[in-house]
């Protein structure tokens, strides 16, 4: 898997938990002092991912890191898949 594909991932992940937990990416970008441009980039995969980020955003959705990278991550965290606006 490249970067271009990880961070895509990765934004993906961010954007479907933050909306099962019903977090706007304002509320989220508060909670670790991000602001909403750079959640939204994250969630666009044109984010820079580092494990520090990684670790606040386990942090505020309250679940541990191996949770998200987890393969079958929706399961383990028991979250189904959302569509609809930010």
């Amino acid at each position: 898997m490249n970067r271009s594909n990880l961070n895509d991932e990765m934004g993906h992940r961010v954007r479907v938990l933050r909306k099962a937990r019903g977090i706007t990416q304002e509320s989220l970008g508060k909670r670790i002092r991000m602001s909403r441009a750079m959640i939204v980039n994250l969630e666009n995969g044109r984010g820079n991912w580092s494990l520090w980020r990684l670790v606040q955003i386990a942090a505020a959705f309250k679940v541990e890191v191996w949770q998200i990278c987890h393969p079958q991550w929706q399961t383990v965290l028991g979250i189904e898949e959302t569509n609809g606006a930010n």
